[in-house]
């Protein structure tokens, strides 16, 4: 998909989408989710530096605000004690991943390098982690490369295509892993989905969402939505950790304190620290609209 595509085509899902906004649950909803993972006195056990990457705008308004998201991310995780968060433009140097414990990819990346894999492979095998989000799926070429790191990616192989458009849902949850503690079996969602991705046969991959195919109520194919894949790792370091998520398009979902659970959630299940620790952020006033509050 070149560059003029990309634009015109996420234009459109922005005018088709843009007045959806987000889905949300009620304030009770939220405590109950919150609740299910509370602990007194949680504390980060160690320092933990953290790398939100992301790149120059490339769609319309209301959707994929790279930076803005990386700007909020920053200004949320800066709050936690311990945790120190960075915005990186584009793919980080290799003296940010000798740092980083967290890398998250919010971002438009046409093809990763063999020196760009062989940073991220070093992560990966000292038991570090990375979240990657909605458009940092896509890759232009190599597509099984970035699937075997991350599980699934979007696939331009004209014999098996991966498909995108608009979403509006029911997602299906593992609420049996922690990132989906105390979450209904199912909720809706309108957002923008990718499917008939292409998966990766590297590392353990487990679903924690799944839906079916848009538009298409007699298909009975299945999509994933949300999944972690988790890595071996050298030198007796815990499995590398991934987490992955089809939905973000829309910039409204990140501030939706249910979305942001999961985001969050996710962090904390990368680093292996409590979400207590992450929980105040949910509700706090930093918003994507205003990332630098």
């Amino acid at each position: 998909m070149n560059s003029f595509f990309l634009i015109t085509a996420f234009l459109l899902i922005s005018f088709s989408t843009s007045t959806m906004g987000a889905d949300s649950f009620s304030p009770n909803e939220i405590e109950k989710i919150l609740s299910s993972t509370r602990q007194a006195d949680a504390k980060i056990s160690a320092p933990r530096s953290i790398l939100v990457c992301w790149s120059k705008p490339d769609h319309g308004k209301g959707i994929h605000a790279y930076q803005e998201f990386a700007e909020m991310m920053n200004g949320l995780l800066n709050k936690v004690n311990k945790i120190e968060a960075k915005a990186v433009e584009g793919f980080p140097s290799s003296e940010q991943w000798a740092k980083a414990d967290l890398v998250i990819f919010y971002l438009t990346q046409n093809q990763l390098s063999d020196a760009e894999y062989t940073l991220l492979d070093s992560h990966l095998r000292q038991g570090k982690s990375v979240i990657v989000l909605h458009q940092g799926l896509v890759q232009q070429k190599n597509i099984d490369r970035w699937a075997n790191r991350i599980g699934y990616a979007y696939s331009w192989d004209k014999a098996d295509e991966s498909k995108w458009g608009p979403m509006d849902g029911t997602i299906t949850l593992d609420a049996s892993h922690q990132i989906f503690s105390g979450f209904p079996a199912s909720f809706r969602l309108k957002d923008e989905l990718y499917w008939n991705l292409k998966k990766g046969d590297r590392g353990k991959i487990t679903i924690l969402g799944e839906t079916g195919t848009p538009g298409d109520a007699k298909s009975e194919k299945i999509w994933p939505v949300f999944w972690t894949v988790e890595h071996p790792a050298q030198g007796g370091a815990e499995e590398a950790r991934v987490f992955c998520s089809v939905v973000g398009h829309i910039d409204d979902l990140h501030d939706a304190p249910y979305f942001r659970t999961i985001l969050l959630r996710a962090v904390s299940w990368c680093l292996r620290e409590p979400f207590s620790t992450f929980e105040t952020l949910v509700t706090d006033g930093i918003s994507i609209h205003k990332p630098k509050q």
